[in-house]
């Protein structure tokens, strides 16, 4: 892997953590009673796949 794709990968995955972040946490901020808009386990095992695939490239 050329040193390029590297960063751009890193760049990448530090984006999707971000967004995935701001995911779970309008997920786990919900009012009582009411249904979180996606599973918080779901976006938490993205979000470790992700930071995995970033230790990788670091």
């Amino acid at each position: 892997m050329k040193l390029a794709e590297a960063l751009i990968l890193r760049a990448d995955s530090k984006k999707r953590i971000q967004q995935l972040k701001a995911r779970l946490t309008r997920s786990a901020t919900v009012q009582e009673g009411e249904q979180p808009p996606e599973d918080p386990q779901t976006l938490i095992a993205e979000i470790d796949t992700t930071i995995a695939q970033l230790l990788e490239l670091i």
